[in-house]
């Protein structure tokens, strides 16, 4: 399957905000368009404390339909994972929110979801607070190149060598 750049920098996004994040969790449930249950998949579950984010990844905007079959999907990953045994006391007395994170995303988009109390972040607005967040935890006698994963490696380097433009 292809990574998705949401889904990378969302779940490194939320892991350097101090989340336990895991990506990918699949689960049968039938949608109400739908006469037999399919195969869905919460993108990101992010879990800090008493917090839960259930996080939706997308390339672009979302048209009404898809907008509402979105407000769906958050409602069948939370029944999902607050039934499931693996998640079950995890989330017990969590709070459950919802994120949605694109790279495109309209006016329309961002008012129909804060309307339904899902946050709307905007890629470009995830990359330029994970920036910040990667810059404060950067010190002088840091060893570049220490991070595990490329995608923060990548990030440190061009901080460090001063690479982006204002």
């Amino acid at each position: 399957m292809p990574l998705s750049l949401s889904e990378e920098v969302a779940e490194l996004y939320y892991r350097k905000k101090g989340y336990f994040v895991t990506r990918n969790i699949s689960y049968l449930a039938r949608k109400r368009s739908k006469k037999q249950p399919g195969n869905m998949a919460i993108d990101i579950l992010a879990l800090r404390g008493k917090e839960a984010i259930t996080v939706s990844c997308k390339r672009g905007s979302l048209n009404a339909k898809q907008e509402e079959e979105e407000l769906e999907t958050f409602e069948l990953a939370k029944n999902h994972i607050i039934s499931d045994p693996k998640w079950k006391s995890a989330l017990e007395g969590c709070g459950i929110k919802k994120a949605y994170v694109a790279e495109y995303v309209t006016k329309h988009n961002k008012n129909h979801f804060k309307e339904h109390n899902v946050e709307v972040i905007t890629l470009e607005e995830m990359i330029q607070e994970l920036i910040q967040l990667l810059k404060e935890e950067m010190t002088p006698k840091m060893l570049v190149g220490a991070e595990a994963e490329i995608l923060p490696r990548i990030l440190k380097f061009v901080i460090e060598h001063d690479l982006m433009k204002s």
